[in-house]
């Protein structure tokens, strides 16, 4: 996309992600930083080990053709962070598939 088509849109992808922190603040077991939007890129805290949230992202990549980030290690031992950027993808996915995708990487761990 040139730069002048993605500079107008930056505004829709920070409104976008302003939903987006109101989707996670459903979850109660998710986190993000910071802790209110200030551009359209976020860091999702997950309530699970790097190397837990490692293999949950492989079985989400290669079953259901999601790639949620790449797992990093925090402080906790039993959480881990990813970086997500608010692009295309996450613009134009519906809601409902957003919670979805959470309730099934959650697997009840709200």
């Amino acid at each position: 996309m040139p730069f002048d088509e993605r500079l107008a849109q930056l505004r829709a992808l920070f409104e976008r992600t302003k939903q987006i922190y109101k989707i996670i603040d459903e979850f109660p077991s998710l986190a993000v930083r910071p802790t209110q939007p200030q551009a359209n890129m976020l860091h999702l805290i997950l309530p699970f080990s790097c190397e837990k949230l490692k293999e949950l992202q492989h079985t989400f990549a290669t079953e259901k053709g999601i790639w949620f980030g790449n797992p990093q290690v925090t402080a906790h031992p039993h959480q881990s962070i990813v970086e997500w950027y608010v692009g295309d993808y996450l613009l134009n996915l519906d809601d409902e598939e957003l919670r979805s995708f959470f309730n099934q990487l959650l697997g009840g761990k709200t």
